[in-house]
């Protein structure tokens, strides 16, 4: 089993549980903070997450598509822009949970 857990962060203040996250990466678990924007503090991929996963996308997707199953939970633009990306890479609808 695989699992990527993406979190997008508005700066190092959103993140304190961060060490205690980090010590959950493994070969099988991929975590991606992002920061949108440039200067934070946080050590993060800079971006919207949305636009994060669609550039690291092969970090997380790994294995048959059609038996991937993703729980996308944040604001609509996110929600929809990693919806999109996953969809295109095969992953099925139905396999995708979000808020929305």
């Amino acid at each position: 089993m695989n699992a990527a857990l993406y979190l997008g962060v508005k700066n190092e203040d959103y993140l304190p549980w961060e060490p205690k996250m980090t010590s959950w990466e493994s070969p099988d678990v991929v975590l991606c903070f992002s920061a949108p924007k440039e200067g934070s503090a946080v050590a993060a991929e800079k971006g919207y997450v949305q636009d994060v996963f669609a550039a690291t996308k092969e970090n997380a997707l790994k294995g048959d598509p059609a038996k991937t199953l993703a729980f996308v939970i944040g604001q609509k633009e996110m929600s929809q822009g990693v919806t999109a990306v996953l969809t295109a890479a095969g992953v099925p609808e139905e396999n995708i949970l979000n808020n929305f």
